[in-house]
This record gives structure tokens, sequence and C-alpha cells, in this order.
């Protein structure tokens, strides 16, 4: 008898609000939205309920990825991913003989090579590079924009730009970007150019890329992460679910990512969709969102030197050259107030003495004018943050599973699904 070989696309859209997605597939008529809302359905819930404080995508992807809850894993901030011990989904699969493909997950790392096709870093987790190293190239542009995008250097930018851009020489990738062109003009109708926007291409270019490497390579379980949609949602997300030019001309290019990604799946293959868990529409909460304009001057401003990684939104690690000066630049960092409020919530690592994590907790509508203070200083808050945007969209701890084969319970903690996966392939 020949042997039964099982195969999984694993489609993780970082925390879509089913009934917006429903809504947005009904009105715009999203055929490949609606095939994905037809999915039997599961409802998680993560064990963490407070944002910031670990209902973040960062902390509940690790969960689902390894199967365990964040009081085990650990990993509470963006890049903690280097401090992992736990087995993830592909480091299990790939010791059983199962190739892999792994194109964007958060806060994740490459373990092993074996059995793994190709992996593709999310880009806020600095310390993984890409396998082949070729992909590389195609994350230098991601990288460095997520990081800077309030400060970019013009040459770095274009360095960046230019080491992506030869990624594309190859010429049916080329082919394939060119011919999409038309495509994500008409998708993109309507909303300005804005970074709601350009996360939405850039999930449609890692579509296109990721399917490439899946035709590329015999492929067993594939995974791939999109984050256009839980960006859209606290930034664009207006009140009574209404679909703004930016969140149709989101859906649009969402469709056609989904589609692309869809479009790999072999006949009878296992497809999950999952969110590790939800937003809701907080536009009426009047949470403002900020971030440092230049977090190495800040830094060095306020007398702290240090390396400083900045990550997603309002968080940065700082690394030192001793734990000494860690320990000092702690004690500076959490003297620090605003509106009465401790401006910054700090952690040491508890691996490495050297690092520090640094977070902004302000999110109330600061006054021109402000100005942050400690005992020795006294710092005008709007020379060195920006106000992002007027939050929209906030975490809920509820989930789903969109599943078309495999039987899921009703109801689950989102990090169950690894078990799941795991029995899918005859793993116990």
């Amino acid at each position: 008898m020949p042997e039964v070989v099982c195969n999984m696309i694993l489609l993780e859209i970082n925390e879509f609000n089913p009934g917006l997605l429903q809504k947005a597939a009904d009105k715009l008529e999203l055929k490949n939205l609606k095939r994905l809302c037809e999915f039997s359905k599961t409802e998680t819930e993560s064990e963490e309920k407070e944002e910031r404080f670990g209902l973040d995508p960062w902390v509940q992807w690790p969960s689902i990825h390894t199967g365990t809850p964040a009081s085990k894993h650990g990993l509470y901030h963006l890049a903690d991913a280097y401090r992992l011990k736990e087995d993830q989904i592909w480091d299990v699969l790939s010791k059983n003989g199962q190739t892999c493909g792994v194109w964007g997950a958060m806060n994740a790392k490459l373990n092993s090579k074996e059995n793994i096709a190709f992996y593709f870093p999310d880009p806020w987790t600095y310390t993984e590079l890409a396998y082949p190293s070729s992909l590389n190239r195609l994350l230098a542009l991601p990288r460095y924009y997520a990081q800077h995008y309030l400060s970019l250097s013009t040459p770095k930018l274009i360095g960046s730009f230019l080491k992506t851009a030869s990624f594309f020489l190859n010429p049916i990738l080329l082919g394939k970007l060119f011919s999409s062109i038309p495509l994500m003009i008409s998708r993109s109708r309507g909303c300005s150019i804005n970074n709601a926007l350009l996360f939405s291409l850039f999930d449609l270019i890692n579509a296109i890329t990721f399917s490439y490497y899946c035709r590329r390579n015999l492929v067993d379980f594939k995974l791939i992460f999109l984050n256009s949609v839980a960006h859209c949602q606290h930034h664009c997300w207006a009140a009574g679910d209404e679909l703004s030019p930016e969140m149709q001309a989101l859906f649009r290019l969402l469709d056609e990512s989904v589609g692309v990604v869809l479009s790999t799946a072999k006949e009878g293959e296992a497809i999950l969709v999952v969110n590790a868990f939800s937003q809701y529409c907080s536009i009426d909460e009047n949470k403002f969102l900020y971030r440092q304009a230049d977090p190495v001057n800040f830094f060095s401003t306020i007398g702290i030197q240090a390396d400083c990684e900045q990550l997603m939104t309002n968080d940065s690690q700082l690394i030192f050259e001793t734990k000494e000066l860690a320990v000092e630049a702690f004690d500076k960092l959490q003297g620090f107030m605003l509106l009465g409020k401790n401006l910054f919530q700090v952690e040491r690592d508890p691996e490495d003495e050297r690092r520090l994590f640094c977070q902004v907790l302000v999110w109330d509508d600061v006054p021109a004018g402000e100005k942050f203070h400690n005992k020795e200083l006294s710092v005008n808050f709007y020379d060195h943050f920006e106000k992002v945007v007027k939050r929209s969209g906030s975490h809920d701890a509820k989930g789903v599973v969109l599943s078309n084969i495999i039987k899921l319970p009703d109801k689950m903690f989102n990090y169950h699904l690894y078990n799941y996966i795991l029995e899918y392939y005859g793993i116990q």
C-alpha cells in the first residue's frame, strides 16, 4: 500500500475580527475570503487577557507554535525568540520526516535546517536570518522599514531597497511581480499611500513569493503569516464596522493574497486559518499610540548609551556593554513620569543581564507642550515622540480557527491547536 502523505497549509491572519472579515467578504464580493468564512469554526481563547501584558501577537503566536501558554514558554516581548527552548510545530514535524516551509512566523526561530525547505522570519525578530540565505535580500527592506519608519535614513533606505530589489532579478519571480502590479493598483483604488496600504501590499508580495517557494519545493507543511489586517484594524477601523477606503483596499488585497496562498493547496489538503486572538473596535476609548521618532537620539538625550533595536510599535530592546550600565539605565527609565503616570514599562532580560525591554505605557491624549521628567531631567514630550494614531482596534482574548478538513472541538485554548496539527500528521 502506498504511503499516505499529509499536507497542510497553516494560514495565520494576525488578529482578524471574524465578523469584520465576513462583512468585507459579503459587501465587496471577495470569493477567497467567502471561501474561508464557509469553513468549520472553532472558538479559541488566550490564557492572557491584558494587552501589552501577554495578550499580544509576539506572545500568543509562540504559544500556538509550541503548544504551551506564555507562563511556560516565557516569550513576553518581540524578538525574544532566541531564548525559546520548546520545540515549534515545524521542529517536531521535520524531526519526523515532514518537509516544512515557514514564512513570516512571529517571534519564532529556526533551529535545525533538516527538512526545512525555506524559512523567512518576521521583520521585527532582528536576531533571525532567513534560509536559504538568498532570502535575506528580500528581508532587507521590510526589516529596515519596520524598525525605522519614523526616522528613515535615505542612504540606508536606498541600500536596503536595492538589496531587496536584487532578489527579484530571478526572471520567474520578476515576471510574477510585474504581472501583479495592475492588480495591486486596481485593488488599492481610493486609498492613500500609508502604512496600512504598504503592509497590505507587502502581504501580497509575501504570498506571491511564498507560493513560488512552495511550488519549487516538495513541502508537507506550509505556514504563512499575514499581518496587514491587524495593523489596519488598529489604525483604520471605523465605528459601526463601516468599511473605510483603507479597509476596502485592505480586504481586496487580502482576498488576492489568500487566493495566491490557497492556489498552492493540493487536492484534499488541510487548511487551517488562525488569528491567535481577535480585536474589537475601540475607537471610542480615546487611546493614542506614541512612538519614539528617533529611538537612538531619544535614549542618547536622556543619557542612556546602548544599542537600540526598535520593535513593532512603542517598544524597544536595549543592549548594553555591561550589566552595570543596564542596571543604571533600568533605574533611570523607571523614574520618568508623564501626566502623573510612569512613562515606561521597563523589564530586565532574565537570561542576559545586559538587555532591557522598554515600552511606552501612556495611552492618554498628551497635550502640546507637556513634559516628561524625572529628578534630573524635564524634556518636551513631542520633541521625541510622535502621536502615531488614535487607536481604532484593541486586543480581545477570543479568537478563531477556521478549518476545511480537520475536526476540531467547538472551543479550546488557542495553544491546543499545536496538538491537533501534530495528530493530523500521526504524531502523538
